[in-house]
């Protein structure tokens, strides 16, 4: 017997039409760590992003290099083990920006990291990925 969650992800309708992605309630603690987590959705999907200060020691003695990483946890609202992307390439691009790069890690049978590029050439499943960025502090 199928519930009813269940005809309702796999009746094969087509997805909604895309929508501008907008914060979903305010910053908080992320649940490791010192991370700030915001949470973000739009019309197919509902971005977690955590993003954690990671300090990076020089060997020549000189203060510490601070980055921040940032992890994009994408999840499409209705559950397909779908993967384009080109969609989580326009994700990172409204959530990030246009100008920076990220990678996406091993997922789902992918045995290499894809790059998702600051100056989008799109070119081209899983219902869960995580993109990282590691970004200048500031």
């Amino acid at each position: 017997m199928q519930t009813r969650r269940t005809k309702r992800r796999y009746r094969g309708a087509p997805a909604p039409p895309w929508t501008s992605f907008v914060r979903v309630g305010p910053s908080q603690q992320a649940n490791h760590g010192n991370s700030i987590r915001e949470m973000w959705q739009n019309s197919r999907y509902l971005v977690s992003v955590d993003r954690t200060p990671v300090e990076y020691p020089e060997s020549d003695g000189t203060p510490a290099t601070v980055l921040q990483t940032i992890h994009l946890q994408i999840e499409s609202h209705d559950h397909r083990a779908t993967h384009d992307w080109r969609e989580f390439q326009r994700i990172k691009n409204e959530i990030l920006g246009e100008e920076e790069e990220a990678v996406e890690t091993v997922s789902c049978g992918v045995s290499s990291p894809r790059l998702f590029q600051c100056v989008p050439p799109v070119v081209c499943s899983w219902n869960h990925s995580a993109v990282w960025e590691l970004a200048e502090d500031g």
